[in-house]
């Protein structure tokens, strides 16, 4: 037929030959963008509204599995080209029967070899599921079979369920967001092995054979999916001896023709032209490295009144490949240059790094005004920040005449923008490692940079806590240690701030945190005494929801206003009350003492208590009770001890009368 179809990023092409002699309307395969099947159909003589014009649409595909009240509403962009990908017509945002006059596509020459591209570029969709609710397919996600899916790959989902409803009968894990990482894990992997075999690595294979069977080692019944992997693995091996033949030809070829070059006296330019050649691709491979990763690590720096401004301003520190950094700006320049603003970035607390450190940072930094229109862009930069160099930037920047401009800085506000690019770190010990994103590897674990602190104090204080650990997926193994410091997080709040379903949840976390290997009988201690003080709390808050009820104008006349003063004190009047609610048997003379005191002062500071002051006295007359009858027993054998001891001392004086009128033989 000599219609090309080509998906690459979230474009489309459709490429028909023989143009112009179609007449009647031609639609192209379906393809996947957004998450959602589409399919164009162009109109080579225009359609019955018009039909001096070429017609082009967007349709959706396979509509009738879409189920009742489903609509979609993308942004989406047409791009007509001739065989040398020339651009001769690109529409405003959406699809047209007026497009581009058929006069001029039918003139001679005009399309190159008789061929017409058509490319159609969807930036965004925005799907109603049937109920009326609009969700972004950017962040998103929907229920497909228990299990969320992000919007973007519902259809995928849905495809999977349908062909093998089985799949995930005997799917092991119940956390929530394990499930939907496990289901994405699944999902790219599907998406990975339908793409041409001579298109993946043997990395990707090797990565798919591991992700295949975590995913089967956790429930999921993926046999079909195995084959699939086999079948792609024994095309890959053909297509790389394929490719590896016909690079070995190419390559002899080049060089059978160098030789001749070479042999014909042409050696020196040869040499120059294979170095150009290198110098070319190893720029372009860098401008590539380089474009990919802009967009990811910047830092905004906004300054009011900067033309006030004279000594050097330090912004706030911040986080970029999981490393600490500020920027540093000289608005008169530095003591080396003063006729241009200067800017540097610089390491955060170097100090805290330890001897030897290092880092190669490639950086760029950008000027805006405040209404982010572009004032300045520096080279990209590198440099190796280290103790004795803890910054790198630019001296010259924008000339301070040019800066001062009347007009120049909008509302005398300026933007410093600076867009970290790579990290390379020397720990101190000629260790250099690349950093591609926010996380640091504790123990095996992925961690990400801000909680990293937190992960080696679990490690330092239970070193074997993740020696049993089942998991083997990098990316579960992440989320269960980001569960588990978020638990641990959760419970070194004050006991009053956790709710009753926050505990509860807790519970089911560590329960499965626990499951799955984690030694974390320290951590189940923890949470059953901050569920034992939110129980003592609720109680307070009963107890003090009581005492207001029955005693409403107690706190009229308070004085202190502070908070957290009001909060102690009334901590000790509810304590006061439990301790007089004892039975007065258990109370101590010291206990009443300190409960006078207690009440004293709180009356001073303005309660209105002359309840608990009589419920007080009470106690302490019931308390004195019996003390009166223990001290009335105490004299009455003091008594009886002291008639005895008279009886006694009698007795002894007869005696010795008796023994005076005795004579002894």
């Amino acid at each position: 037929m000599g219609e090309n179809q080509v998906q690459r990023n979230s474009s489309f092409r459709f490429e028909i030959d023989n143009f112009s002699e179609k007449e009647g309307a031609i639609s192209s395969q379906a393809f996947m963008s957004n998450g959602c099947e589409w399919y164009l159909t162009v109109h080579p003589k225009g359609d019955r509204l018009c039909d001096d014009q070429l017609g082009l649409f967007l349709y959706v595909a396979n509509p009738e599995s879409l189920g009742s009240g489903w609509k979609r509403k993308p942004r989406f962009q047409f791009v007509l080209l001739n065989q040398s990908d020339k651009e001769f017509y690109r529409s405003p945002s959406k699809g047209y029967r007026n497009t581009f006059p058929l006069t001029k596509l039918q003139e001679k020459g005009f399309l190159e070899k008789d061929r017409l591209i058509v490319e159609v570029y969807i930036s965004q969709v925005e799907v109603v599921d049937g109920k009326g609710r609009l969700a972004s397919d950017k962040k998103e996600t929907l229920d497909i079979n228990g299990s969320q899916v992000l919007a973007s790959q519902a259809a995928s989902a849905r495809k999977i369920f349908t062909e093998h409803p089985d799949i995930e009968d005997d799917f092991k894990p119940e956390n929530q967001v394990v499930k939907t990482e496990y289901m994405t894990v699944l999902l790219k992997l599907i998406e990975t092995l339908n793409k041409p075999s001579q298109n993946h690595s043997e990395t990707e294979l090797n990565n798919a054979h591991i992700e295949l069977s975590e995913l089967m080692e956790q429930g999921f019944k993926l046999d079909w999916l195995q084959s699939k992997l086999d079948e792609l693995s024994l095309q890959r091996k053909k297509a790389d001896a394929d490719v590896n033949n016909l690079e070995m030809r190419r390559f002899e070829f080049k060089l059978a023709c160098l030789e001749l070059k070479i042999e014909e006296g042409k050696k020196s330019r040869v040499q120059e032209l294979l170095t150009e050649l290198k110098q070319k691709l190893k720029d372009l491979r860098e401008a590539k490295s380089f474009a990919d990763d802009f967009r990811n690590s910047s830092f905004s720096f906004k300054i009011n009144n900067f033309s006030e401004k004279e000594a050097a301003i330090a912004s706030q520190s911040f986080l970029s490949y999981g490393y600490e950094w500020f920027l540093y700006v000289h608005p008169k320049g530095d003591d080396l240059c003063d006729d241009h603003m200067s800017v540097f970035l610089h390491v955060a607390n170097p100090k805290s790094l330890g001897s030897g450190w290092k880092r190669k940072s490639c950086f760029q930094f950008v000027l805006l005004n405040q209404f982010g229109k572009e004032l300045y862009r520096s080279p990209n930069s590198h440099g190796w920040f280290s103790a004795e160099a803890t910054g790198w930037g630019f001296r010259k920047t924008l000339p301070l005449d040019k800066l001062h401009e009347k007009g120049f800085l909008k509302k005398d506000k300026l933007i410093v923008e600076v867009y970290i690019t790579s990290v390379e770190a020397d720990d101190g010990k000629g260790r250099v490692v690349s950093e591609k994103k926010e996380t640091l590897d504790i123990n095996g674990f992925q961690v990400f940079a801000s909680q990293a602190a937190s992960a080696r104090k679990i490690f330092t204080e239970h070193p074997d806590f993740a020696d049993d650990f089942k998991p083997k997926n990098q990316v579960v193994k992440t989320e269960y240690m980001n569960v588990l410091l978020n638990l641990i997080e959760t419970l070194n709040k004050p006991s009053q701030n956790h709710s009753e379903t926050e505990l509860s949840n807790a519970h089911m976390e560590l329960s499965e945190l626990m499951e799955q290997g984690f030694k974390l009988d320290w951590l189940q201690s923890k949470l059953d005494e901050v569920s034992l003080q939110r129980k003592k709390a609720d109680a307070d808050v009963t107890s003090a929801r009581k005492i207001f009820a029955e005693h409403p104008e107690i706190a009229k006349d308070f004085k202190p206003k502070n908070q957290f003063v009001k909060k102690e004190y009334m901590n000790v009047l509810l304590n006061l009350v439990e301790t007089l609610s004892k039975p007065s048997q258990n109370h101590s003379n010291i206990e009443i003492r300190s409960a006078r005191s207690k009440l004293s002062e709180l009356m001073e500071q303005g309660f209105k208590l002359d309840w608990l002051k009589l419920k007080l006295e009470k106690v302490s007359l019931e308390r004195k009770k019996p003390d009166d009858a223990h001290g009335s027993r105490v004299k009455e054998m003091e008594g009886r001890i002291k008639s005895l001891e008279k009886m006694v001392l009698d007795l002894k004086v007869e005696l010795g009368k008796e023994n005076k009128g005795q004579i002894f033989y």
